[in-house]
């Protein structure tokens, strides 16, 4: 070809001495240009920005958990001074903050190009884009004809309950059975303020320990425990102080046994009269209670 282009292969010439030419005494241009560049190689799976900015229960692998490589392949990457040193240096100056850059030298057949792979790994599968239209798919075939046989077909053994949830549950979903169980066990109790304890459950609410003595304000209510308890660190207190106090009392099986009722009274009474408000705590009893099950067999 003719055509002499900026950017136009020309084999046979180094690329490393054309890149020489286009910037020579322009150190500011590569810069600019290259930070370009390496922003253009992206990867091919489109990731869902909302998923990966998730925090709190259930969202422990948070984003600064995956990897990003950068892979350049290029002429002379063993060069310790001249241009190629230089260019080598700029490009990792431009990388994307957090990205691993690594050099491999593409030998002398390939001295007119330069290559950038991108690699991206360590992450949830929930951040791939496409996975929630696999989600919605997947529900829909479940719903349709015979529930046995599209199980069959989908899973084709067991129906899908032993595997982990991909996505992040709802907050409350993970809270609020621990919740119930600790306003139920004592462990979240209303807060005292010169020997005047605050409006009941509704009110100023703690977290204590065994011994009673308060460990963290949770805020006011249900509704301000759920919003406290939703940070994983005072989850798992709460969830810690639960499993201690339940195995203190596991001799008391009149107590014990009766814990389903109560679950069931409280989720009443922080309803207030709210049928879907409810509807939904009624099930978290249920779920507590499954837990309260699961905790004194361990």
């Amino acid at each position: 070809t003719t055509e002499t282009g900026a950017f136009n292969r020309l084999l046979g010439v180094s690329i490393i001495d054309k890149l020489q030419e286009r910037y020579s005494g322009d150190d500011e241009r590569m810069r600019k240009e290259l930070k370009e560049f390496l922003m253009k190689a992206g990867s091919l799976l489109p990731m869902d920005q909302a998923e990966r900015q998730k925090k709190g229960p259930g969202a422990e692998y948070a984003d600064d958990n995956h990897k990003v490589t950068l892979v350049i392949m290029m002429p002379d990457v063993e060069a310790e001074s001249g241009f190629a040193s230089k260019l080598r240096e700029a490009m990792k100056a431009a990388v994307p903050d957090g990205a691993h850059v690594s050099f491999v030298d593409s030998g002398a057949n390939r001295r007119h190009e330069i290559t950038i792979l991108r690699f991206v790994q360590l992450f949830p599968l929930r951040y791939v884009d496409v996975m929630k239209k696999l989600k919605e798919e997947y529900q829909n075939r479940m719903r349709d004809g015979d529930p046995k046989r599209r199980s069959l077909e989908v899973h084709t053994e067991g129906d899908g309950e032993s595997y982990p949830p991909m996505f992040v549950p709802p907050v409350e979903n993970l809270v609020s059975p621990s919740l119930l169980i600790g306003m139920t066990l004592g462990v979240i109790r209303p807060k005292t303020e010169a020997g005047v304890e605050s409006k009941g459950l509704f009110g100023a609410l703690v977290l204590v320990d065994a011994d009673d003595v308060p460990q963290h304000e949770v805020g006011v209510g249900y509704d301000g425990a759920l919003q406290a308890c939703s940070n994983r660190n005072i989850l798992g207190l709460l969830q810690k102080a639960n499993a201690l106090t339940l195995k203190t009392k596991a001799e008391d099986r009149e107590m014990i046994s009766g814990l389903p009722v109560k679950f069931k009274e409280l989720a009443r009474s922080l309803s207030k009269g709210d049928d879907d408000r409810l509807k939904k705590l009624m099930g978290f009893a249920n779920v507590a209670a499954n837990e309260v099950d699961s905790l004194l067999k361990m």
